[in-house]
C-alpha cells in the first residue's frame, strides 16, 4: 500500500489546478487566434483540437550564442 502525507497531496492537487489554469490560458490563446483565421484556418484550427489531424511540429527558436 503506497502513502502519501497530506503535503504531497495538497502539494498535487495544486500542481493539478495550475496546469488546469495553464491548458485553459492556452486554449484561450487559440481560440483567440483561431478567430481571426479565414475558412482554412478555423478548419485546421478545429482539426487539430479534436484530433483528426496530426500537429504540427513547433519552429525552434534560434539561440543567442
Amino acid at each position: 500500500m503506497i502513502g502519501y502525507t497530506l503535503a504531497q497531496l495538497r502539494a498535487f492537487t495544486a500542481a493539478a489546478a495550475k496546469d488546469d489554469r495553464q491548458r485553459l490560458a492556452e486554449l484561450a490563446l487559440a481560440v483567440r487566434v483561431a478567430f481571426g483565421a479565414d475558412a482554412a484556418g478555423w478548419q485546421q484550427f478545429q482539426s487539430l483540437m479534436t484530433g483528426t489531424a496530426p500537429a504540427q511540429p513547433q519552429k525552434e527558436l534560434p539561440t543567442n550564442g
